[in-house]
């Protein structure tokens, strides 16, 4: 209650520092950040779009921007701030690994390599950097070398949940179901009640016809986090194994609306659309599906 409290207070604060001054730099950069934690988006970069027309010299500003474009899938936005940042700050770890998550985004994978191995240059025993390289080498199906460099993360640090987390996406996509059960419950027991791995469990249990578990996990992610758009991407899977392609479709056009680069939706959408009739939207989305490199294009193919 008192971190709402003074949360309350710093915001009220911020809020009278700029009546009184519309240009107060720092409050409008606090205030943008105390929306960004609370995951308003929006409101964030319009402040940090004012911090910047009033002060264009900041540097912290653009950083801040950078994150906010990046949480609104405004990713070359994002790098464009970024490389604002570099004309002053061109050689530090922050800025490579933003520009490391920026690219894997954008499914730049070698981009995104490079920038995480310049961190590690910096900093060899960072595990965030180690479990962000293996995920991309698991994205680029390279899951030996994504093993290698999760498994390294784990012997360093064997409580680091999304270790396990990773570790059961490998499973997942190589279809080692039983594995991949073990490795996002060992997540689970870490960090109880995360809504990205309990969706994840509940797309375990999907893939192995568990439905009314698959269901129960993804709402209770979909509950804990609203706005992850992986839950509406399984939650519209779900529904397409249950042959209702209206609420697949409702689900999945969720999902795109607030995440466009989650892995497969617009191939998911392309199915639904195709299962609902709507032969035109469902090409759409399938000449979508291959402008993000999605790695499972449907065998129904809508468009020749």
């Amino acid at each position: 209650m008192i971190t709402v409290r003074n949360a309350v207070q710093a915001e009220l604060f911020f809020q009278e520092a700029i009546k009184l001054d519309s240009c107060f730099v720092d409050a409008l950069n606090n205030l943008g950040t105390l929306y960004y934690s609370d995951k308003k988006y929006e409101q964030a970069l319009s402040l940090y779009n004012h911090a910047v027309d009033c002060d264009p010299k900041i540097i912290g500003t653009y950083f801040n921007r950078a994150n906010a474009f990046y949480e609104l899938n405004e990713m070359y936005s994002a790098l464009n701030d970024l490389d604002v940042v570099a004309t002053r700050k061109p050689d530090t770890s922050v800025l490579f690994f933003s520009r490391g998550l920026i690219y894997t985004k954008l499914r730049e994978y070698d981009e995104a390599i490079v920038n995480f191995k310049k961190v590690l240059i910096k900093d060899k025993d960072n595990l965030d950097v180690l479990i962000n390289l293996g995920t991309i080498y698991f994205y680029q199906k390279k899951f030996d070398s994504a093993r290698v460099l999760i498994d390294e993360a784990i012997q360093r640090n064997p409580k680091e949940s999304v270790a396990y987390n990773t570790l059961a996406m490998i499973d997942m996509e190589q279809e080692k179901y039983e594995t991949a059960m073990h490795s996002i419950n060992e997540a689970l027991r870490l960090l109880p009640n995360d809504p990205f791995y309990l969706n994840n469990r509940g797309y375990i249990y999907l893939m192995t016809n568990e439905f009314d578990k698959a269901l129960s996990d993804i709402n209770e992610s979909i509950s804990l986090d609203p706005y992850n758009g992986w839950a509406y991407r399984n939650k519209g899977i779900y529904y397409l194994k249950m042959n209702e392609p209206t609420d697949a479709i409702r689900m999945l056009e969720q999902a795109v609306g607030l995440d466009p680069y989650i892995d497969e939706v617009h191939t998911y959408l392309s199915e639904a659309y195709l299962h609902g009739k709507e032969y035109d939207k469902a090409c759409k989305a399938y000449q979508k599906a291959i402008e993000n490199k999605e790695r499972a294009i449907t065998s129904m193919k809508p468009c020749k």
